[in-house]
């Protein structure tokens, strides 16, 4: 999204990198860059970082020097592969090398060697005094190979140990399994050795004592089986998520550890917790990030300049577009789209409104459920917190419904009309305004009515063909109200593709075959089915 004040290694990174190699690789194709720099550096504020440096420094690709990000070896790397030949990859800072650089000493980027021989210099064994670091010990003093800090023993092996004397039901090969799947390096076996032997209900519901890796040990355990395994929770807000951060001696979400580590926000200088950052690395809070056009981005779905809730692997998608997984509702049993699907307690979309906190509205002030919040955290209802502002198009005070490519808001009728809202259909290639998941209305209306007339089955009965070619002929958003699961036609239909046996072809769904156009476009009437006289299952 272009803006006049941002820097342009802000706002279009990838055009930016391309342009610089280019100039020093005239023989490369642009397109060719540009896909390999997002597959090789797949985060944008990695590419933002990149451009910034490329845009001031450019002779870090051909003079060799090992100075900047990583993603300077990276790109150059990648490049070489597809033909590139004045770009020089930056050697060690310390040995001249050609290694990859993977560590960092005195501002300079050095490769592995070069960092352990750093590292085993600024750490001699705290038992003889020699400079050959091997680990830490449970007093975090450094060890040498002469002293390791497990004592030579296997931590793999004394970890399979303690878990089979809890017991947990599993065998001493599916723990060395589990164990090895979650943690590899030998450094991290052993802090969960010394862990599991200092804390004895580590994997009973206090993993937020452990070391990082603990909840994932715990997951693998309960996925292979185990029994009186608990995954730990969050402390504070009880989620049963990762546990990345760590407060007062516990590990918490990062959620939690953001709501404890306010900062000045720096639009409305509200100490809150951090929502996003501007261009250069200022904190924003949440609200601010979502009304900063710097966060916007144009919907792979629908082309909409929203805030982007998920990455998919064709691309980011808005709230709009979203396509929650589906599972059964832990609330009203229908198999639906929830969230927390991956969870214990799944909740569809109707659940999920009902079960959102009450509180009074700092905006109009009835109890109801929390939308948003003001920059100073008190409540506002989906009313409140969507104030209207002016439509760039019709100049009306209305709800901001997107905004256009150079980032102006437009209400719900305005972007309805503007040219950015249609776009080619992902599955027919019809241009239209994408309803869900980038496609058309047509194709979402034919892809749910196929799931209702398949019900539990694998494929739809050859009995029921006739029925769905005659109701693809009505209208897709008269479809789409006819096929809702709240429906009483929804539930005719399932009865439809549950059952066996003949099925005749009722009159309505005849002349509608007949006359697709007829009926003002309503749909067919569906009452007929009800009055089926054994014909159907």
């Amino acid at each position: 999204m272009d803006s006049p004040e941002l820097p342009r290694y802000a706002t279009e990174p990838e055009a930016v990198i391309v342009e610089t190699v280019r100039r020093l690789e005239p023989g490369l194709d642009a397109h060719e860059v540009e896909a390999v720099l997002v597959a090789a550096i797949c985060k944008r504020p990695q590419r933002r970082d990149l451009a910034r440096v490329l845009q001031t420094d450019p002779a870090l690709l051909t003079s060799g020097r090992p100075e900047g990000p990583r993603t300077v070896e990276r790109l150059i790397r990648v490049l070489h592969e597809h033909g590139a030949e004045r770009l020089e990859l930056p050697r060690c800072g310390d040995c001249h090398e050609d290694r990859p650089l993977v560590g960092l000493g005195d501002g300079l980027r050095i490769c592995t060697r070069c960092q352990r021989r750093r590292l085993s210099h600024a750490n001699p064994c705290a038992v003889c005094g020699i400079k050959d670091f091997a680990g830490r010990d449970r007093e975090g003093r450094p060890r040498c190979s002469n002293h390791p800090p497990d004592d030579g023993r296997d931590p793999l092996e004394v970890i399979a140990t303690l878990i089979e004397a809890l017991p947990v039901g599993l065998d001493r090969a599916v723990i060395r399994e589990a164990v090895h799947a979650v943690e590899r390096r030998h450094s991290g076996q052993r802090r969960l050795q010394w862990a599991l032997e200092d804390i004895l209900d580590l994997l009973k519901g206090q993993g937020a004592l452990g070391p990082p890796k603990t909840a994932a040990l715990a997951q693998a355990l309960v996925d292979r089986g185990a029994v009186d395994v608990t995954v730990p929770a969050c402390p504070l807000c009880h989620r049963t998520v990762r546990l990345e951060a760590v407060r007062d001696g516990l590990r918490y979400c990062i959620k939690c550890w953001h709501e404890s580590h306010p900062q000045p926000c720096a639009r409305c200088g509200k100490s809150r917790p951090v929502g996003g950052r501007t261009h250069d690395g200022a904190p924003l809070c949440p609200s601010c990030r979502h009304t900063d056009p710097f966060s916007h981005r144009a919907c792979t779905g629908c082309g909409a300049v929203r805030i982007m809730v998920e990455r998919t692997e064709h691309g980011a998608l808005c709230g709009k577009c979203r396509q929650l997984p589906r599972a059964v509702c832990s609330v009203c049993g229908r198999t639906a789209p929830c969230r927390f699907a991956k969870g214990p307690a799944p909740l569809c979309k109707p659940c999920w409104e009902k079960a959102k906190r009450r509180e009074v509205c700092a905006g109009c002030g009835a109890a109801r459920r929390v939308n948003s919040r003001t920059p100073e955290g008190h409540p506002l209802c989906g009313h409140c917190g969507q104030k209207p502002v002016p439509c760039s198009a019709c100049g009306k005070h209305r709800r901001v419904d997107s905004r256009s490519p150079d980032g102006e808001p437009l209400c719900k009728h305005c972007w309805s009309k503007h040219p950015a809202a249609r776009r080619p259909c992902t599955e027919c290639g019809t241009v239209d305004k994408p309803y869900e998941g980038g496609r058309c209305v047509a194709c979402v209306a034919r892809e749910r009515l196929r799931r209702v007339l398949t019900g539990s089955r694998h494929s739809m009965r050859a009995e029921i063909e006739p029925v769905f070619a005659a109701l693809l002929r009505t209208q897709p958003g008269a479809l789409l109200r006819w096929v809702r699961p709240a429906s009483a036609h929804h539930t005719i239909l399932t009865t439809l593709a549950e059952g066996s046996g003949p099925i005749t072809l009722p009159c309505q769904l005849q002349r509608v075959e007949a006359e697709p156009t007829a009926g003002r476009g309503c749909g067919p009437r569906f009452n007929s089915y009800a009055r089926m006289q054994g014909h159907a299952c």
